[in-house]
């Protein structure tokens, strides 16, 4: 199972949310040194998510850009990404590019993503209980969390990353149920939110949890990530 420090960006600063709740920031200080941190420390792959494009409340484009061409490992972007132009100048640098808001509404969109550029588009799972979420978590979308994993698995798409949002940077620990659910339909599973500690990557790892994604749980020393990739 593949292990990815998140660097989740707001005004600059890498910070993260509480719940997804926007003014619940909880700033770790400079997203290009963290960055780097986490790549000194072994990390493999990193999660780099610009949150006020995916609120609209501008972009901080030229910060991932800047990360992006100072690591050595690959990385996934996400956040606001809504045309495929911004795909395709995101895939110049990124490995991979996440897209929320406008795939969850447009399967035909990300059905030609997925042939255009294969193997490098994830689609964002971002739910409250069984509905997707949309703009920066902000609104209901009315779509299913699992029908629409799998229309994402019939559109060829290269993962499915899913985040409870309820439990986001709360370190409550995962709920499993839906994960194992998640997994059953077949696409690689990425999952966010709720990690908290080093038995859950292991649970995660048992079902067949392809990624995980690290966010608050290793900037509260929750979880060592050096021991964390050891698993």
């Amino acid at each position: 199972m593949l292990i990815m420090p998140a660097v989740d960006i707001r005004k600059g600063k890498c910070v993260q949310l509480v719940g997804g709740k926007p003014g619940s920031e909880w700033v770790a200080g400079d997203p290009l040194k963290i960055a780097l941190g986490w790549q000194r420390m072994g990390a493999g792959y990193l999660h780099l998510i610009d949150l006020d494009a995916a609120l609209g409340e501008g972009n901080n484009t030229g910060i991932i850009r800047e990360i992006l061409e100072a690591l050595d490992i690959p990385a996934q972007v996400g956040g606001g990404i809504r045309t495929t132009e911004q795909v395709a100048e995101y895939l110049n640098y990124a490995d991979r590019v996440i897209v929320g808001t406008r795939g969850a509404l447009d399967m035909g969109w990300m059905e030609e993503l997925a042939k255009r550029f294969p193997s490098r588009i994830v689609a964002a799972a971002d739910a409250r209980g069984e509905e997707i979420w949309v703009r920066g978590w902000t609104e209901g979308s009315g779509v299913g969390l699992f029908d629409f994993a799998r229309g994402c698995k019939e559109a060829g798409l290269a993962a499915l990353l899913y985040t409870d949002i309820d439990r986001e940077g709360q370190l409550k620990g995962i709920n499993v149920g839906p994960i194992k659910r998640l997994v059953d339909v077949g696409i690689p599973l990425m999952v966010a939110g709720g990690i908290s500690s080093i038995d859950d990557l292991l649970k995660l790892k048992g079902i067949g949890v392809h990624a995980a994604v690290l966010g608050m749980a290793i900037y509260k020393y929750k979880i060592d990530l050096i021991q964390a990739l050891r698993i």
